[in-house]
């Protein structure tokens, strides 16, 4: 076959195939807008974060620590000296705020220093009413969040109580440079100058305070230099690159970069999934178009082309479609940033910069041509079936496929999805889970399908009414492609019910997470001697399991006499996980003593205080682990500038989700009594007392901050459906492939469906009789893969639940029945509408033909 030939060939082909050109690219197209749009939303909030990234650290150079460093200029270098930059000290932490009226919120309070250099360095502050910062704040007033106004009530001019002092009201902060995560703060924000917060008095033992210096450099200060006096910094500040942390605006936001990096790999695998199920709907397609093309591969047979040049002919015209396909997928998925960005703002982090995505482009176009392919070639071995003789002769045994072609083809098949799945992942362990996973619940798909369409085989279908034994064999007889159409119909039905029910095992633990017995309310930085009135007010209020325990603050200085820098070093490497196992070696460690262990404790190795010689420690498993400590290990810490070791000498389980006051370290009693300390409480106390509880509180004791668990667990539940929402709508694409899918299928039939359609009329049936024919087998191929969903989809949620999350609360039947019923009407929408032209055919045009 010359090339000219090859081209002649495709071109006319692809003029004779309009109905398969409008569904093979309507499927391909849905797949890579999925997998286009989710990279172009996380392209498009990455470049939001580097293009604003001195506006979100508010500055060039950021110093962090949770103790104080007092003045950090004496840190710095002759470098940095030289460099004269701008320097603004702030404070935030988190504390009750009470109105005039009594009402009490737990707000965050961010305190600058503003006579030091002007706020922010960086970036925009926009304030109501629109006056100079230094007009509005000074150390009698507060600027308040809009939230807190709305909350508490508040106007211009009104009292707020921080700390048990009053701070006139002077405005409201409605955009402030800031961190941007995808957490939630424990309330809204007031600022305040640092000379406001010391007169509160809250800088006591206890608050968790995070001391933040900001730099501000010349404008034409090259990051190579900003990373240069980082690592100076960091080498002459004590415990710098471990408990303090030195960022620039380069750097800023590694936590949310991180956060969007797992988000973006969860959702492109997700969005891969729609691919796939359109992949096998391109397959089916292509298997009915060969079907249909088995007289004109004959003729091109005997015309002299081989198996592998017809094949490469139909395999360009796969390409020239897939490619169409993946060009309006990609354009539709470029444009879905900005359109969530207008339509759902919420679901969108801001920053974000819209610009075009062309890296996430070029990568759909290869993922959509390439899964379309390798789709392909299965079913395009069907080639060579087909024997010349066919032009002779009507009725020919087909020739069988070269063995080796089909284990290539098949080959071809799994590493092409392979290859996907690390392309949007990029982890090979999660690449291989993935593809496996989905090469299973193809082939258990598959089997289900075949197995049912067995047993329709096998009814009694002269007991039947004519309706249902008519749809039943339709559905099962040869060529009908039921088989291809439950799949992709059901493993999009599958992806969806899957989805939603594991959203809902985990929104059903978020709402219901607080055990009845469990604490409702917690109080925090409680000083040893208001610790009595607290407890007054917790019996006044009706409080029962009142629970309360020391809490001594520490630093962890070393592991078996192993620094922690070194550890921490050594975790930076690479040697092990090293996001939550630096978290563990660098935090503020609380520890507290118990005699007896409670009940949310339980040894698991080890004894409880069995030497009376050391000080001895017991340790949270998991928590142990991360730490790299074992029994008998030596662990050195810093309790309030003191050096201590305490020996590991058990190791406990504890049940977290009990919500009792539980700690990863409980020293020996006795121990660290006389240490500087303050106490952690918590009680249930009725819902309709906990606001009245808290307003008195936070009168009597300002410093006290309170969590209301169900306020907190309600926050939380909101912002998982929120993350949620963005998972159906991934998880629509899938649904929406498969009825794609569907109507392809059904319309690349429709000369069958006409004669049948004619026949059935000449028989003597009406057009509303043959339409319900149509109907029952349509509603027996949803059901058929509508009950293959919901019971893959129950068991995979049961599994994933109970095994990896560790989750007793069963899957949601109701959801699993709407999701059975919901597939038989798609299914049932799609065939009819599909069918609307073989109905129209009058019955002689078909017999004419």
């Amino acid at each position: 076959m010359s090339w000219a030939l090859f081209w002649r060939s495709l071109w006319r082909e692809s003029r004779g195939a309009r109905g398969r050109l409008l569904f093979f690219a309507a499927c391909v197209a849905v797949g890579v807008s999925a997998v286009v749009g989710v990279a172009a939303l996380s392209d498009a909030v990455e470049l939001g974060i580097r293009g604003r990234s001195r506006e979100l650290l508010g500055g060039d150079l950021a110093i962090e620590s949770r103790t104080d460093l007092g003045d950090t200029s004496r840190f710095f270098t002759p470098q940095l000296l030289a460099a004269k930059p701008q320097r603004l000290e702030m404070r935030v932490l988190s504390t009750m705020v009470r109105s005039a009226r009594g009402t009490s919120q737990l707000a965050e309070l961010k305190a600058v220093d503003i006579g030091q250099s002007p706020y922010p360095l960086a970036g925009e502050l926009a304030l109501e009413p629109a006056r100079p910062l230094s007009v509005l704040l000074d150390d009698q007033s507060v600027l308040i969040a809009p939230a807190l106004m709305q909350t508490q009530k508040l106007h211009v001019g009104d009292s707020l109580f921080i700390g048990g002092q009053e701070f006139r009201v002077a405005g409201a902060v409605v955009r402030e440079p800031d961190p941007v995560t995808f957490s939630f703060s424990f309330g809204p924000r007031v600022l305040m100058t640092r000379a406001a917060l010391e007169r509160t008095g809250l800088l006591g033992l206890g608050q968790r305070v995070r001391f933040r210096t900001l730099l501000r450099f010349a404008p034409d200060t090259r990051e190579a230099t900003l990373k240069e006096l980082k690592r100076e910094l960091e080498t002459s500040i004590p415990g710098g690159g471990t408990y303090v942390r030195v960022e620039t605006h380069a750097d800023a936001q590694p936590a949310l970069r991180e956060t969007l990096e797992r988000v973006e790999r969860y959702l492109g695998l997700v969005a891969l999934l729609s691919l796939l199920v359109a992949s096998v709907g391109v397959a089916q397609i292509v298997s009915t178009w060969l079907a249909q093309a088995t007289p004109q591969t004959a003729i091109m047979r005997c015309l002299g082309l081989r198996p592998r040049e017809i094949m490469a002919l139909y395999l360009g015209h796969v390409l020239l479609l897939a490619l169409l396909g993946s060009a309006v997928g990609s354009a539709v998925g470029a444009a879905l940033p900005a359109l969530i960005a207008f339509v759902r703002p919420e679901l969108v982090p801001s920053p974000i910069e819209l610009a075009v995505p062309w890296a996430a482009i070029v990568r759909g176009q290869l993922l959509g041509v390439g899964v379309a392919l390798v789709f392909s070639l299965p079913p395009l071995t069907a080639v060579w079936k087909v024997s010349p003789a066919l032009v002779l002769r009507a009725e020919i045994a087909p020739l069988p496929v070269p063995r080796a072609l089909r284990l290539t083809a098949a080959g071809c098949l799994l590493a092409g999805v392979f290859g996907a799945a690390y392309a949007q992942s990029g982890k090979l362990p999660l690449a291989a889970a993935f593809a496996g996973g989905v090469s299973l619940l193809g082939v258990l798909l598959w089997l289900g399908a075949r197995a049912l369409l067995w047993a329709i085989g096998k009814l009694p279908r002269e007991r039947m009414p004519a309706l249902l034994w008519q749809g039943a064999a339709a559905l099962a007889r040869p060529g009908a492609g039921a088989t291809g159409s439950i799949v992709v119909l059901g493993m999009g039905a599958l992806v969806v019910l899957g989805l939603s029910l594991v959203q809902g095992v985990l929104a059903r633990e978020i709402v219901d997470a607080l055990p009845p017995d469990a604490p409702s309310v917690f109080m925090m930085d409680i000083q040893p001697d208001q610790w009595p009135g607290v407890e007054r007010s917790l019996q006044q209020a009706g409080a029962t399991n009142v629970q309360s325990v020391p809490v001594i603050m520490a630093r962890l200085r070393a592991v078996d006499g192993r620094p922690v820098e070194a550890l921490v070093q050594e975790r930076a490497a690479g040697l092990r996980d090293q996001d939550r196992q630096r978290w563990v070696l660098t935090r503020e460690q609380r520890m507290t003593s118990y005699a007896q262990l409670p009940e949310s404790n339980q040894l698991v190795a080890g004894e409880l205080w069995r030497d009376p010689e050391p000080n001895e420690v017991s340790l949270e498993v998991d928590f142990a682990r991360d730490l790299g400590a074992h029994l008998g290990s030596t662990l050195t810490f810093d309790v309030q500038g003191v050096p201590m070791d305490f020996h590991v000498t058990s190791l406990r389980s504890v049940q977290w989700r009990s919500f009792a006051i539980n700690f990863f370290l409980v020293v020996e009693p006795g121990y660290l009594d006389d240490a500087p300390q303050f106490r952690f409480a918590g009680a249930r106390m009725p819902p309709a007392a906990e606001q009245t509880f808290q307003d008195q509180l936070a009168g009597a004791y300002p410093n006290v901050s309170v969590l209301r668990v169900h306020q907190l667990i309600e926050r939380a539940a909101a912002l998982f459906e929120q993350a949620a929402l963005a998972v159906r709508l991934l998880g629509g694409f899938a649904i929406l492939t498969g009825l794609i899918v569907l109507t392809g299928a059904v319309a690349a039939s429709q000369l069958r469906r006409a004669r049948e359609a004619a026949l059935l009329k000449v028989l003597g049936l009406t057009r509303l009789r043959v339409v319900a024919m149509f109907a029952t087998e349509y509603a027996l191929l949803g059901a058929v893969s509508g009950l293959i969903a919901a019971c893959g989809a129950y068991a995979l949620t049961a599994l994933f639940t109970r095994g990896v999350l560790d989750l007793d609360t069963p899957p949601s039947l109701v959801v699993c029945a709407i999701g059975f019923i919901g597939t038989i009407i798609f299914s049932l929408v799609a065939g009819l509408l599909a069918s609307v032209r073989a109905l129209n055919v009058p019955p002689l045009d078909v017999f004419r033909r």
